[in-house]
């Protein structure tokens, strides 16, 4: 890492580039979990909106995870960079999707926000998958809320004036 470019991390602007690797699999961990709840959208009533949407994130997730094996030494987010490794610190708890379907649906989104702002840095044609990314951030936890059928019941009930 050359002086200017340890500047920028002891300042906050950028990660070293010695994190691509780790965002690489963070990225391939995501495309997975896309894949799985397109697998899942199968059973349920997911609507066609809701599935285009997670299909083209998963594909976006793709495209930034490839493009950063290309890209030396390029400048990374930190706040991208820290918003990945906390989402990845929490989806790599044993059983967390089955424990805390919302901690998890809401890691799910930080990772994939993260990768997002990650790609507003990278060149195009990658950088074109930032917007997708980024409005991916409540996605899992609104399907999570709409595919638990407990947590489906309780914020109808929830939303009757004077229901406790």
């Amino acid at each position: 890492m050359d002086v200017i470019e340890r500047i920028k991390v002891w300042v906050g602007a950028c990660a070293a580039s010695t994190e691509i690797e780790n965002l690489k699999d963070a990225a391939e961990k995501g495309q997975r979990a896309v894949w799985a709840a397109q697998g899942a959208a199968k059973f349920t009533k997911m609507s066609g909106e809701s599935i285009e949407k997670l299909g083209k994130a998963g594909e976006a997730l793709g495209k930034v995870g490839e493009s950063l094996g290309k890209v030396q030494g390029i400048c990374l987010d930190i706040k991208a960079v820290n918003q990945i490794h906390a989402a990845i610190k929490v989806l790599n708890q044993d059983g967390i999707i089955e424990r805390d379907s919302d901690a998890a649906a809401l890691a799910f989104g930080k990772l994939f926000v993260g990768f997002g702002r990650l790609a507003n840095h990278l060149p195009p044609p990658v950088n074109a998958y930032a917007q997708i990314l980024e409005g991916c951030g409540d996605f899992f936890y609104n399907m999570n809320q709409k595919l638990d059928p407990s947590k489906r019941w309780k914020k109808q009930f929830s939303e009757i004036e004077g229901f406790n």
